[in-house]
């Protein structure tokens, strides 16, 4: 009998009726495949769990966001009392709890400027960061997307690495599932968030405003 082949792992997928065999490289993308659709389908259902206060299930979402992304650290920040708010952290490179954000300035007031996700793949290299704040804090990639409702931004997810180039086109995606999480979060329980500030033209964001 021929000894199996060592390059393939026979997986049973079955795909329109046809079973194949995988690599081994497919045996881990089904399994983190896998893993995020659990972890979503959990935060879906605390979500949906009318019984949960806003904080934990933002905790939970930034959790979430800390596991499937690698990242070193998460902050999801909303507004509260008139200022945008650190709610929730996950990882040792995320900001402390209440710590507030610039929101005129910097890579995150670029993104609640323009309501796009703003990734920054290198610290050293980009002018919306403050260089000498990210050497200190140990980040070397950022991702910020915006939490958005209907009449504006309510928030930001932001993720940190200590590594450059650390978040992919699919992590970005990722993190974009779990900011319409937050927000799905939010207006769950509009009675705690605070209104949306107006947009106002404003000057282009300076180098600074990390939270």
């Amino acid at each position: 009998m021929a000894a199996p082949q060592k390059d393939l792992v026979p997986l049973g997928i079955v795909s329109r009726g046809v079973s194949r065999e995988l690599g081994p490289g497919t045996a881990s993308r089904l399994i983190n495949e896998a893993n995020e659709t659990l972890v979503f389908s959990n935060l879906k259902e605390l979500i949906t769990d009318g019984g949960r206060r806003l904080d934990p299930v933002l905790a939970a979402i930034a959790d979430a966001a800390l596991l499937l992304t690698g990242a070193t650290g998460v902050a999801l920040a909303t507004w509260k009392d008139g200022a945008m708010v650190c709610r929730a952290r996950s990882g040792e490179t995320a900001p402390p709890l209440d710590a507030r954000l610039s929101a005129n300035v910097g890579i995150s007031g670029e993104c609640l400027r323009t309501a796009k996700t703003q990734h920054c793949r290198d610290t050293e290299h980009n002018p919306l960061v403050d260089v000498e704040v990210c050497r200190t804090l140990g980040m070397r990639s950022i991702a910020v997307l915006p939490i958005q409702g209907r009449l504006g931004v309510n928030g930001v997810l932001e993720a940190f690495s200590s590594v450059p180039g650390a978040f992919t086109e699919h992590h970005l995606g990722l993190l974009e599932q779990l900011a319409a999480l937050a927000e799905r979060a939010r207006a769950a329980q509009p009675q705690g968030a605070s209104p949306v500030l107006a947009t106002t033209p404003a000057e282009r964001p300076k180098p600074q405003g990390m939270l």
